[in-house]
């Protein structure tokens, strides 16, 4: 007695979803919320994670917030740094902020988010993990973005939002 799979024309398409529902829920990160932030002591406005904690360390010369994921998985630091008249770009702000990362596995370019011009890096962090970092030089300060992730897995996750975030960074 042979058997045959009975079909009708909503076999092959509902199988298919089926079959790519795991990989689709897998991919990517759930959606979040973003909230803006607007910054005086930075002068720029950006959008980051509403749930995502934060600290900030103020000094003379230096403004530095820290943003951390719930699960510790992933830490954005935006800094604004005063430079006094001191001639600084902010490519050598950016080598700075990035040398202590493996140097072969980076990958550095300029960038222009809504009419900021930044140089970006990108690359390997020890211990397998992450980093991306936003670096421009505005009205005498040195303004950075440096996102860094514990694991590249946790990097891919997010790294939707990691470009959500970049993109929304504005001067008010």
């Amino acid at each position: 007695m042979e058997t045959y799979l009975r079909t009708n024309r909503w076999t092959v398409p509902v199988a298919l979803v089926c079959l790519a529902l795991p990989a689709w829920a897998q991919s990517g990160e759930p959606v979040q919320p973003l909230r803006w932030v607007q910054s005086e002591a930075h002068r720029i406005r950006y959008k980051v994670p509403a749930h995502w904690r934060s600290d900030q360390h103020t000094s003379d010369t230096l403004t530095r917030v820290v943003y951390t994921c719930p699960e510790n998985r992933l830490v954005l630091t935006v800094t604004k740094r005063k430079l006094r008249g001191r001639n600084v770009s902010a490519r050598q702000m950016l080598d700075t902020l990035t040398g202590q990362y493996c140097p072969q596995d980076r990958l550095v370019f300029q960038t222009r988010y809504n009419r900021l011009s930044f140089w970006e890096a990108t690359g390997t962090r020890p211990v397998n993990g992450r980093y991306e970092t936003l670096v421009t030089v505005h009205d005498g300060s040195a303004i950075s973005f440096h996102l860094t992730a514990d694991c590249r897995l946790a990097y891919r996750r997010h790294e939707e939002l990691v470009h959500q975030v970049f993109a929304s960074v504005r001067i008010h």
